[in-house]
């Protein structure tokens, strides 16, 4: 609160210093001598009414600011947050721990996450669990009905090999893949095969663009 006393009060000052300096033609001076203290304190009021006016809306927003900086930090900092894709893949694949009768998905260390589908019925389950972990990847069973000549014509930018190392691949039908080096824009292809029923195996290819339908053979 003392900004705006501290202003108002300059600037009475420089407006008396600047009505004392001023010289009034000779056929006014009595009126200029009446109404000249009126317009002053008039413009002084004003004119200190609208700098506390204007101060009192800066004060607020300087606040706003300062707390906008300190929180700033804080969500700089949030698991995820970089904008890259490893970052938040590997954030969603912490503690994953899901196996039922159709499929199973682990977190592994290293951010590593094993994944093993038992059954086509799984299939909805498995999509569904891996997209809320945040993993670019489609499940698709073999479909007759498919016509298409092959998965997709462009190639991913990333290597399938960082994705999906030959360690990982297990002869109980376990894959364990590594979401974090995902390129972004490229998507893994489950492709389980079985037509029906047990899953024996589950092949995995990296595309930069899904398919629409994988075919039977």
């Amino acid at each position: 609160m003392n900004v705006p006393a501290h202003f108002k009060q300059q600037l009475a000052d420089e407006l008396n210093a600047h009505a004392a300096a001023l010289t009034a033609p000779a056929g006014h001076r009595s009126l200029l001598r009446l109404h000249a203290p009126r317009r002053r304190v008039a413009l002084v009021v004003g004119v200190a009414a609208a700098a506390a006016a204007a101060v009192a809306v800066a004060l607020p927003s300087t606040s706003a600011s300062h707390s906008d900086q300190q929180a700033a930090p804080a969500r700089q900092s949030a698991p995820g947050s970089s904008g890259t894709s490893g970052a938040s893949v590997s954030s969603g694949t912490s503690g994953l721990n899901i196996v039922n009768a159709n499929y199973s998905v682990r977190s592994k260390p290293g951010g590593m996450v094993s994944v093993q589908l038992f059954d086509l019925k799984g299939v909805p389950g498995l999509q569904a669990t891996l997209d809320k972990a945040g993993i670019p990847a489609k499940v698709m069973a073999p479909s007759a009905s498919c016509s298409a000549t092959g998965h997709t014509h462009d190639s991913p930018h990333g290597s399938l090999l960082k994705v999906a190392p030959p360690s990982g691949f297990h002869s109980n039908g376990v894959r364990d893949i590594n979401p974090g080096a995902i390129v972004p824009g490229d998507h893994l292809l489950f492709v389980p095969a079985s037509k029906s029923g047990p899953v024996t195996s589950l092949a995995i290819t990296l595309v930069r663009q899904l398919p629409t339908c994988v075919p039977a053979n």
